[in-house]
C-alpha cells in the first residue's frame, strides 16, 4: 500500500506526491463553461451552462444534466483554479495511488486516463442516473478498459444525498482498500470528482490509514480546491462505528495516554480518544480487507478465474498482432507511394487483410 499510516498528525503531507495539476481534455464536447462573477444567476436563469456543449452534443444535454451542472457549480463555490466553472475530464493526484477527477465519457476519455494518468484502475461512483443525465454507456466503457489490462469497479451511489453516501460509504471505502491493497494506481470518479469522489477518498485516508479527519480533509481540498466531500455523511458512518464501543475506547485510550507519556508526545484526552476512535475504525477495515483476501485466493484457482485472465492475454496478444500488421501495411502503402507501383504490393495494401 502507498500510503501507509502516521504515528504522528504533523507528518501527513510526507507521505504523498507534490501537487499534480489536472488534465483536461475531451474537446467541445465536455468544454461548456459558465464564466464571470455573476455565474450562479446565470445558472439558475439558463439552467446551467451548456453553451458549448449543446452544440457539440447535437441534442444538447438534458433537462436533469443542466440541473446537476448547476448545483455541482454551486457546491464547489462556482470556481476552480482558474477562476470559472468548466466541464472536463479532469483529476487530481491526492496521494501516490489515489487520483480523484470527473467521470469518462467515452473510451477515448478512458484512454487518455491509463495514458496520461497512468491508472490500472479505475472506479466509479455513479448512478443510473448519473448515466442517463450524461449519456454515458458504462458497460462500453468498462468493456475498453478490460481490453486496456485496467480493472474497473462501479459502487453506484445517489448524487447530492447524503443518506445514500453514508450508506454506501464503508463498501467504497473497502473497495478502494482492496485496489490499494493490490498496488493499482487508482482513479476515483463520481460525475465532476466533488462529492462522492473525494469522500471516498476521505473515508480511505481516515478508516484505513489512520489520518485525522482534519488532515485528510485539509489534504484532499489542498488537491483538489473544488472537493466537497459530505462530511455529514463521513460522521454517520464513524458514529456506527463506535457506537456502543464505549468501554473498548477507554481501554484503548488509556494504553495510547501511557504511551504517548512514555514517549514524550504532547497532547490531552481528546487526542487519545480520537486516536482510539481511528485504530479501532481501523482495525475493522482490516478485518474486512482479510475477509476480501481470502475470497480472492478460494477463487483465483477456480476455472472461470483461469478463464478470465486466459481471455485478457488473448486480448492483448491480437491488440500486438493488429498493430504490428498495420505497421506493416503502412510501411508498404510508403514503399508503393515512393515506387508509383500498382501491382502485387498494391493489390495486398487493398485486400481484405487490411485493419
Amino acid at each position: 500500500m502507498a500510503v501507509t499510516a502516521r504515528p504522528h498528525a504533523r507528518a501527513a503531507h510526507s507521505l504523498v506526491l507534490p501537487r499534480r495539476r489536472a488534465r483536461c481534455t475531451g474537446g467541445a464536447r465536455s468544454a461548456a463553461r459558465l464564466e464571470g462573477p455573476a455565474w450562479w444567476a446565470q445558472a439558475r436563469a439558463r439552467g446551467g451552462a451548456v453553451g458549448a456543449a449543446a452544440a457539440a452534443l447535437g441534442s444538447g444535454p438534458t433537462d436533469a444534466e443542466r440541473e446537476d451542472w448547476a448545483r455541482r457549480a454551486a457546491e464547489a463555490g462556482g470556481n476552480n483554479d482558474s477562476g470559472e466553472w468548466s466541464w472536463t475530464l479532469n483529476w487530481d493526484r491526492i496521494t501516490e495511488n489515489i487520483l480523484v477527477g470527473s467521470c469518462p465519457r467515452s473510451v477515448e476519455d478512458v484512454d487518455t486516463l491509463v495514458d496520461e494518468a497512468g491508472v490500472t484502475a479505475i472506479m466509479c461512483l455513479q448512478s443510473d442516473a448519473c448515466f442517463e443525465a450524461l449519456r454515458i454507456d458504462w458497460e462500453a466503457l468498462r468493456a475498453h478498459a478490460f481490453q486496456r489490462g485496467v480493472v474497473m469497479v462501479r459502487v453506484p451511489q445517489r448524487d447530492f444525498d447524503k443518506g445514500d453516501q453514508a450508506l454506501m460509504l464503508p463498501e467504497t471505502v473497502r473497495v478502494l482498500s482492496n485496489l490499494a491493497d493490490q498496488d493499482h494506481v487508482t482513479y476515483v470518479h463520481c460525475t465532476a470528482g466533488i462529492n462522492r469522489a473525494t469522500l471516498a477518498t476521505l473515508g480511505y485516508l481516515t478508516f484505513v490509514v489512520g489520518w485525522t479527519m482534519s488532515d485528510a480533509l485539509a489534504l484532499i481540498k489542498a488537491k483538489r480546491p473544488q472537493a466537497m466531500p459530505y462530511v455529514e455523511s463521513w460522521n454517520i458512518v464513524k458514529g456506527l462505528m463506535t457506537t456502543g464501543r464505549d468501554e473498548e475506547l477507554k481501554v484503548r485510550s488509556r494504553k495510547i495516554y501511557h504511551r504517548r507519556k512514555e514517549e514524550g508526545m504532547h497532547g490531552g484526552s481528546d487526542d487519545d480518544w480520537g486516536a482510539a476512535e481511528r485504530e479501532m475504525i481501523s482495525e475493522q477495515f482490516a478485518r474486512r480487507l482479510e475477509i476480501d483476501r481470502c475470497m480472492l485466493r478460494a477463487t483465483r484457482g477456480s476455472p472461470g478465474h483461469e478463464t478470465a485472465h486466459r481471455l485478457v492475454d488473448a486480448e492483448k496478444s491480437l491488440e500486438r498482432v493488429r498493430k504490428e500488421a498495420q505497421a506493416i501495411i503502412d510501411a508498404a502503402e510508403a514503399l508503393k507511394t515512393e515506387s508509383g507501383d500498382q501491382g502485387d504490393l498494391g493489390d495486398f495494401v487493398a485486400s481484405p487483410w487490411r485493419l
